[in-house]
Protein backbone atom coordinates (compact mmCIF):
# COMPACT_ATOMS: atom_id res chain seq x y z
CA UNK A 1 0.00 0.00 0.00
CA UNK A 2 1.17 3.37 -0.86
CA UNK A 3 2.51 5.87 1.77
CA UNK A 4 0.22 8.75 2.15
CA UNK A 5 3.32 10.83 0.97
CA UNK A 6 3.56 8.97 -2.06
CA UNK A 7 -0.77 8.85 -2.32
CA UNK A 8 -0.19 13.10 -1.92
CA UNK A 9 2.73 13.03 -4.63
CA UNK A 10 0.22 10.83 -7.10
CA UNK A 11 -2.78 12.86 -6.45
CA UNK A 12 -0.32 16.23 -7.42
CA UNK A 13 0.69 14.93 -10.55
CA UNK A 14 -2.66 14.13 -11.62
CA UNK A 15 -3.88 17.27 -10.86
CA UNK A 16 -1.78 18.60 -12.89
CA UNK A 17 -2.16 16.83 -15.76
CA UNK A 18 -5.71 17.70 -15.52
CA UNK A 19 -4.88 21.48 -15.53
CA UNK A 20 -2.79 21.15 -18.07
CA UNK A 21 -5.16 19.80 -20.32
CA UNK A 22 -7.46 22.41 -19.26
CA UNK A 23 -5.43 25.30 -20.67
CA UNK A 24 -4.41 22.90 -23.98
CA UNK A 25 -8.19 22.49 -24.55
CA UNK A 26 -9.07 26.22 -24.02
CA UNK A 27 -6.56 27.47 -26.26
CA UNK A 28 -7.55 24.72 -28.81
CA UNK A 29 -11.01 26.98 -29.50
CA UNK A 30 -9.65 30.21 -29.40
CA UNK A 31 -7.50 32.91 -28.32
CA UNK A 32 -7.02 33.90 -24.36
CA UNK A 33 -5.92 36.57 -22.48
CA UNK A 34 -3.93 35.98 -19.05
CA UNK A 35 -7.10 37.06 -17.83
CA UNK A 36 -9.40 35.30 -19.71
CA UNK A 37 -7.88 32.61 -18.94
CA UNK A 38 -7.86 33.32 -15.19
CA UNK A 39 -11.60 33.23 -15.70
CA UNK A 40 -12.23 29.99 -16.49
CA UNK A 41 -9.17 29.11 -14.26
CA UNK A 42 -10.88 30.41 -11.14
CA UNK A 43 -10.05 27.44 -8.47
CA UNK A 44 -5.96 28.17 -8.75
CA UNK A 45 -3.93 30.97 -8.17
CA UNK A 46 -1.62 33.35 -10.79
CA UNK A 47 1.29 31.63 -9.50
CA UNK A 48 -0.07 27.86 -10.19
CA UNK A 49 -1.08 28.90 -13.38
CA UNK A 50 2.08 30.39 -14.77
CA UNK A 51 3.86 27.72 -13.20
CA UNK A 52 1.50 25.42 -15.20
CA UNK A 53 2.12 27.07 -18.91
CA UNK A 54 5.87 26.63 -18.01
CA UNK A 55 4.91 22.87 -17.66
CA UNK A 56 3.57 22.93 -21.03
CA UNK A 57 6.55 24.53 -22.60
CA UNK A 58 8.71 22.22 -21.19
CA UNK A 59 6.72 19.31 -22.02
CA UNK A 60 6.06 20.46 -25.63
CA UNK A 61 8.21 23.02 -26.36
CA UNK A 62 6.68 26.21 -27.88
CA UNK A 63 3.28 24.49 -28.55
CA UNK A 64 1.43 27.82 -26.48
CA UNK A 65 2.68 31.83 -28.17
CA UNK A 66 1.44 34.79 -27.44
CA UNK A 67 0.87 37.66 -29.38
CA UNK A 68 1.34 41.60 -29.27
CA UNK A 69 -1.52 42.15 -27.54
CA UNK A 70 -0.72 39.30 -25.30
CA UNK A 71 -2.98 36.73 -26.05
CA UNK A 72 -2.13 33.02 -25.81
CA UNK A 73 -2.77 30.70 -28.65
CA UNK A 74 -1.75 27.14 -29.85
CA UNK A 75 1.38 27.26 -32.45
CA UNK A 76 0.41 23.91 -34.19
CA UNK A 77 1.21 24.99 -37.66
CA UNK A 78 3.40 21.53 -39.24
CA UNK A 79 2.12 19.40 -36.73
CA UNK A 80 0.60 15.81 -37.79
CA UNK A 81 -2.20 14.38 -37.19
CA UNK A 82 -4.82 11.53 -38.27
CA UNK A 83 -7.07 13.62 -41.07
CA UNK A 84 -9.28 10.76 -42.26
CA UNK A 85 -10.29 11.11 -38.22
CA UNK A 86 -10.14 14.84 -38.22
CA UNK A 87 -8.43 14.63 -35.30
CA UNK A 88 -6.70 18.07 -33.91
CA UNK A 89 -3.01 17.99 -32.52
CA UNK A 90 -4.09 17.82 -29.12
CA UNK A 91 -7.12 15.20 -29.24
CA UNK A 92 -4.01 13.09 -30.84
CA UNK A 93 -1.60 13.51 -27.73
CA UNK A 94 -4.48 13.10 -25.77
CA UNK A 95 -5.52 9.56 -27.28
CA UNK A 96 -1.65 8.84 -27.23
CA UNK A 97 -1.17 9.49 -23.96
CA UNK A 98 -4.85 7.51 -22.80
CA UNK A 99 -2.74 4.71 -24.89
CA UNK A 100 0.35 4.65 -23.08
CA UNK A 101 -1.33 4.66 -19.51
CA UNK A 102 -3.73 1.86 -21.28
CA UNK A 103 -0.57 0.21 -21.81
CA UNK A 104 0.39 0.00 -18.46
CA UNK A 105 -2.90 -1.34 -17.16
CA UNK A 106 -3.05 -4.71 -19.52
CA UNK A 107 -3.12 -6.50 -16.73
CA UNK A 108 -6.15 -5.12 -15.11
CA UNK A 109 -7.88 -4.42 -17.90
CA UNK A 110 -8.29 -7.78 -20.22
CA UNK A 111 -8.41 -7.36 -24.34
CA UNK A 112 -6.23 -4.11 -24.63
CA UNK A 113 -4.83 -5.35 -27.79
CA UNK A 114 -6.60 -2.60 -29.92
CA UNK A 115 -4.94 -0.28 -27.57
CA UNK A 116 -1.73 -1.49 -28.21
CA UNK A 117 -2.09 -1.41 -32.04
CA UNK A 118 -3.49 1.94 -31.55
CA UNK A 119 -0.77 3.08 -30.23
CA UNK A 120 1.74 2.48 -32.39
CA UNK A 121 -0.13 3.98 -35.54
CA UNK A 122 -0.24 6.94 -33.28
CA UNK A 123 3.65 7.35 -32.24
CA UNK A 124 4.31 7.56 -35.91
CA UNK A 125 2.38 11.06 -35.69
CA UNK A 126 4.99 12.72 -33.18
CA UNK A 127 8.37 13.39 -32.97
CA UNK A 128 10.81 11.40 -31.10
CA UNK A 129 11.39 14.47 -28.16
CA UNK A 130 7.97 15.02 -28.08
CA UNK A 131 7.16 11.30 -27.59
CA UNK A 132 9.75 10.89 -25.02
CA UNK A 133 7.87 13.95 -22.77
CA UNK A 134 4.69 12.15 -23.37
CA UNK A 135 5.55 8.73 -22.04
CA UNK A 136 7.93 10.42 -19.67
CA UNK A 137 4.57 12.12 -18.05
CA UNK A 138 2.40 8.67 -18.75
CA UNK A 139 4.67 6.84 -16.57
CA UNK A 140 3.23 9.18 -13.43
CA UNK A 141 -0.27 8.36 -13.79
CA UNK A 142 -1.82 5.43 -13.14
CA UNK A 143 -5.09 3.77 -14.53
CA UNK A 144 -6.31 1.25 -11.86
CA UNK A 145 -9.50 -0.76 -12.51
CA UNK A 146 -8.96 -3.64 -10.14
CA UNK A 147 -8.39 -7.08 -10.23
CA UNK A 148 -8.48 -9.11 -13.41
CA UNK A 149 -10.73 -12.29 -13.23
CA UNK A 150 -8.50 -15.39 -12.77
CA UNK A 151 -9.52 -16.82 -16.24
CA UNK A 152 -8.77 -14.12 -19.26
CA UNK A 153 -8.77 -16.49 -22.11
CA UNK A 154 -11.69 -15.51 -23.74
CA UNK A 155 -10.40 -13.36 -26.50
CA UNK A 156 -11.97 -14.99 -29.12
CA UNK A 157 -14.98 -14.91 -27.41
CA UNK A 158 -14.69 -11.15 -26.65
CA UNK A 159 -13.97 -10.32 -30.87
CA UNK A 160 -17.01 -12.51 -31.90
CA UNK A 161 -19.12 -10.88 -29.32
CA UNK A 162 -17.71 -7.02 -30.42
CA UNK A 163 -17.96 -8.62 -34.41
CA UNK A 164 -21.67 -9.44 -33.41
CA UNK A 165 -22.52 -6.60 -31.87
CA UNK A 166 -21.23 -4.14 -34.76
CA UNK A 167 -22.50 -6.25 -37.40
CA UNK A 168 -26.18 -6.72 -35.47
CA UNK A 169 -25.76 -10.70 -35.61
CA UNK A 170 -27.35 -13.03 -32.77
CA UNK A 171 -24.73 -15.52 -31.49
CA UNK A 172 -25.62 -18.83 -29.79
CA UNK A 173 -23.54 -19.02 -26.27
CA UNK A 174 -22.32 -21.61 -23.84
CA UNK A 175 -22.66 -20.44 -20.40
CA UNK A 176 -21.45 -21.27 -17.13
CA UNK A 177 -24.36 -19.58 -15.17
CA UNK A 178 -23.98 -19.57 -11.25
CA UNK A 179 -28.01 -19.00 -10.87
CA UNK A 180 -28.70 -21.70 -12.68
CA UNK A 181 -26.33 -23.75 -11.56
CA UNK A 182 -25.14 -25.56 -14.49
CA UNK A 183 -24.07 -24.57 -18.20
CA UNK A 184 -26.77 -23.49 -20.57
CA UNK A 185 -27.17 -22.84 -24.14
CA UNK A 186 -28.82 -19.46 -25.28
CA UNK A 187 -29.63 -17.29 -28.46
CA UNK A 188 -27.80 -13.61 -27.42
CA UNK A 189 -28.82 -10.45 -29.18
CA UNK A 190 -25.42 -8.74 -27.87
CA UNK A 191 -26.98 -5.06 -27.33
CA UNK A 192 -24.04 -3.38 -25.19
CA UNK A 193 -20.85 -4.43 -23.64
CA UNK A 194 -19.43 -3.22 -20.19
CA UNK A 195 -16.33 -3.40 -18.67
CA UNK A 196 -16.27 -2.38 -14.83
CA UNK A 197 -14.79 -2.89 -11.99
CA UNK A 198 -12.34 -5.99 -12.36
CA UNK A 199 -14.35 -7.76 -15.69
CA UNK A 200 -16.40 -7.88 -18.72
CA UNK A 201 -20.02 -8.13 -19.26
CA UNK A 202 -22.10 -8.07 -22.11
CA UNK A 203 -25.89 -7.02 -22.31
CA UNK A 204 -28.42 -8.27 -24.79
CA UNK A 205 -31.46 -10.37 -25.05
CA UNK A 206 -31.62 -14.14 -24.47
CA UNK A 207 -33.86 -16.46 -25.96
CA UNK A 208 -33.59 -18.57 -23.48
CA UNK A 209 -34.72 -16.33 -20.59
CA UNK A 210 -37.05 -14.62 -23.02
CA UNK A 211 -35.82 -10.77 -21.46
CA UNK A 212 -32.41 -8.75 -21.67
CA UNK A 213 -30.17 -10.34 -18.91
CA UNK A 214 -26.14 -9.77 -18.16
CA UNK A 215 -23.66 -12.02 -18.66
CA UNK A 216 -20.01 -12.41 -17.59
CA UNK A 217 -17.79 -12.98 -20.37
CA UNK A 218 -15.63 -14.59 -18.76
CA UNK A 219 -17.77 -17.27 -18.03
CA UNK A 220 -18.97 -17.64 -22.06
CA UNK A 221 -17.62 -20.72 -22.48
CA UNK A 222 -18.22 -20.74 -26.26
CA UNK A 223 -19.75 -18.22 -29.00
CA UNK A 224 -21.25 -19.02 -32.35
CA UNK A 225 -21.41 -15.99 -34.39
CA UNK A 226 -25.27 -16.39 -36.56
CA UNK A 227 -24.80 -14.53 -39.78
CA UNK A 228 -28.55 -15.31 -40.81
CA UNK A 229 -30.15 -14.14 -37.63
CA UNK A 230 -30.31 -9.94 -37.54
CA UNK A 231 -31.61 -8.09 -34.96
CA UNK A 232 -31.92 -4.76 -34.24
CA UNK A 233 -32.22 -2.84 -31.20
CA UNK A 234 -35.58 -1.93 -29.25
CA UNK A 235 -37.13 1.59 -30.28
CA UNK A 236 -35.54 3.71 -27.61
CA UNK A 237 -33.66 1.11 -25.90
CA UNK A 238 -30.76 2.39 -24.11
CA UNK A 239 -28.13 0.78 -21.70
CA UNK A 240 -28.50 3.68 -19.03
CA UNK A 241 -31.95 3.86 -19.23
CA UNK A 242 -31.84 -0.36 -19.01
CA UNK A 243 -29.55 0.05 -15.86
CA UNK A 244 -31.46 2.52 -14.53
CA UNK A 245 -30.43 3.53 -11.11
CA UNK A 246 -28.00 0.23 -10.62
CA UNK A 247 -25.38 0.81 -7.88
CA UNK A 248 -23.36 -1.03 -10.59
CA UNK A 249 -24.61 -2.22 -13.08
CA UNK A 250 -27.74 -4.77 -11.66
CA UNK A 251 -30.72 -3.18 -12.38
CA UNK A 252 -32.77 -5.80 -9.02
CA UNK A 253 -35.79 -3.74 -7.63
CA UNK A 254 -37.66 -0.67 -7.29
CA UNK A 255 -36.15 2.59 -6.47
CA UNK A 256 -35.40 2.91 -3.13
CA UNK A 257 -33.45 5.50 -1.16
CA UNK A 258 -30.83 4.24 1.13
CA UNK A 259 -29.23 6.56 4.17
CA UNK A 260 -25.65 5.77 5.35
CA UNK A 261 -23.50 7.28 7.95
CA UNK A 262 -19.66 7.04 7.56
CA UNK A 263 -17.35 7.60 10.37
CA UNK A 264 -15.12 10.31 10.80
CA UNK A 265 -12.36 8.23 10.21
CA UNK A 266 -13.44 7.27 5.90
CA UNK A 267 -15.62 10.32 5.47
CA UNK A 268 -12.98 12.18 3.56
CA UNK A 269 -12.10 9.42 1.56
CA UNK A 270 -15.70 8.50 0.97
CA UNK A 271 -16.63 12.55 -0.05
CA UNK A 272 -13.39 12.32 -2.49
CA UNK A 273 -15.18 9.60 -4.82
CA UNK A 274 -18.58 10.25 -6.85
CA UNK A 275 -20.12 6.67 -6.50
CA UNK A 276 -23.40 7.16 -8.08
CA UNK A 277 -24.88 9.50 -10.17
CA UNK A 278 -27.69 10.28 -7.39
CA UNK A 279 -25.33 10.75 -4.00
CA UNK A 280 -26.31 13.71 -1.59
CA UNK A 281 -23.65 13.81 0.64
CA UNK A 282 -23.61 16.15 4.16
CA UNK A 283 -20.47 16.37 6.33
CA UNK A 284 -21.37 16.54 9.82
CA UNK A 285 -20.06 18.48 12.60
CA UNK A 286 -18.67 15.50 14.18
CA UNK A 287 -16.64 14.83 11.46
CA UNK A 288 -19.05 12.60 10.11
CA UNK A 289 -20.12 11.91 6.67
CA UNK A 290 -24.12 11.33 5.28
CA UNK A 291 -24.53 9.67 2.29
CA UNK A 292 -28.30 9.65 0.63
CA UNK A 293 -28.36 7.73 -3.20
CA UNK A 294 -31.17 6.42 -4.76
CA UNK A 295 -30.71 2.38 -6.39
CA UNK A 296 -32.72 0.52 -8.47
CA UNK A 297 -32.09 -2.57 -5.48
CA UNK A 298 -29.59 -3.27 -2.68
CA UNK A 299 -27.85 -6.17 -4.05
CA UNK A 300 -24.86 -4.35 -4.93
CA UNK A 301 -24.77 -1.71 -2.61
CA UNK A 302 -24.97 -3.93 -0.08
CA UNK A 303 -21.36 -5.65 -0.70
CA UNK A 304 -20.10 -2.32 -0.96
CA UNK A 305 -21.09 -1.70 2.83
CA UNK A 306 -19.81 -4.65 3.82
CA UNK A 307 -16.36 -3.13 2.72
CA UNK A 308 -16.47 -0.59 5.05
CA UNK A 309 -17.26 -2.83 8.54
CA UNK A 310 -17.72 -0.99 11.43
CA UNK A 311 -16.96 2.29 9.63
CA UNK A 312 -20.57 2.67 8.38
CA UNK A 313 -23.81 2.47 9.49
CA UNK A 314 -27.19 2.05 7.72
CA UNK A 315 -29.94 4.61 8.32
CA UNK A 316 -31.84 3.54 5.79
CA UNK A 317 -33.97 1.37 4.47
CA UNK A 318 -34.85 -0.95 7.33
CA UNK A 319 -34.59 -3.92 5.11
CA UNK A 320 -31.53 -2.98 4.20
CA UNK A 321 -29.87 -2.96 7.62
CA UNK A 322 -31.60 -6.21 8.36
CA UNK A 323 -30.04 -7.48 5.93
CA UNK A 324 -26.38 -6.07 7.12
CA UNK A 325 -27.32 -7.49 10.89
CA UNK A 326 -27.77 -10.91 9.13
CA UNK A 327 -24.07 -11.03 7.93
CA UNK A 328 -22.97 -9.66 11.26
CA UNK A 329 -24.66 -12.82 13.27
CA UNK A 330 -23.15 -14.96 10.61
CA UNK A 331 -19.40 -13.57 11.00
CA UNK A 332 -20.13 -13.82 14.62
CA UNK A 333 -20.80 -17.72 13.82
CA UNK A 334 -17.55 -17.79 11.96
CA UNK A 335 -15.25 -15.90 14.25
CA UNK A 336 -16.41 -16.54 18.14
Amino acid sequence: MDKPEERDEKKSVTNRVERILTILQLLQNGQYTQEELMERYTKYSVRTFYRDLEGIREFFGDLIQHDKQGKFYLQCEGAQYPRALDLTYIEALSLYLLCHMGKKSSRTIPYMDSVMSAMVKLRSLFQELLLKNIENQADHILLECGPMASHMDNQTVFSNLLFAHEKGYGVLIIYDSIYEGKEIETLLFPYFLHFTRHAWYVVGRSGLHQEIRTFHIERIRSVEVLKNCTFILPPGWTYEQYRGNAWNMIYDGPDIEVVLRFSKLVARNVMSVRWHKTQVLHYNSDGTLDFRVIVSGTREILWWILGYGAEVEVLAPESLRLEVIEHVRRLQKIYL
